[in-house]
């Protein structure tokens, strides 16, 4: 049985109806599968109430359907489209930074190889050695 009315009290509850998880669950399946609209779905399984497909698809941790616009609707958005001189120019650039890019690290490297070399013939330590200190007692004064 997909729902069942209540006796408890009177007024205002005394004719709500109450849906079994299973039938709830059953519901949000067809409707976020389907192409149908909530009002469709509740109207065709016999649901009272505007908005309890909302409420169960909450409860059970689901978003409602994402809203796709048509096309129309994009097209009144006036949604700024890129044009083809900029995405060029993007293009263009993006190519640029990532030459730049490769010329920095091949600097790196030959840097890295000239103090390695450094370090060799003349027997020195160019590069800063990190030794962790060891931590010392407090010199302040206990008042005892």
């Amino acid at each position: 049985m997909a729902r069942t009315k209540t006796n408890k009290g009177s007024g205002y509850n005394r004719h709500k109806l109450h849906y079994d998880s299973e039938f709830k669950w059953r519901v949000c399946h067809e409707y976020l599968n389907g192409n149908e609209t909530k009002l469709a779905v509740q109207l065709r399984n016999g649901i009272k109430g505007k908005t309890m497909i909302v409420v169960w698809l909450r409860q059970f941790g689901i978003k409602d359907k994402p809203k796709t616009l048509t096309q129309s609707e994009q097209l009144s958005l006036n949604m700024p489209q890129p044009k083809p001189g900029i995405v060029q120019f993007c293009e263009t650039e993006l190519d640029r930074l990532k030459k730049e890019l490769a010329e920095a690290k091949l600097r790196a490297d030959a840097y890295q190889k000239m103090i390695e070399i450094a370090e060799q013939e003349f027997k020195i330590d160019i590069r800063k050695k990190f030794v962790a200190k060891q931590s010392t007692p407090s010199k302040k004064l206990d008042p005892k």
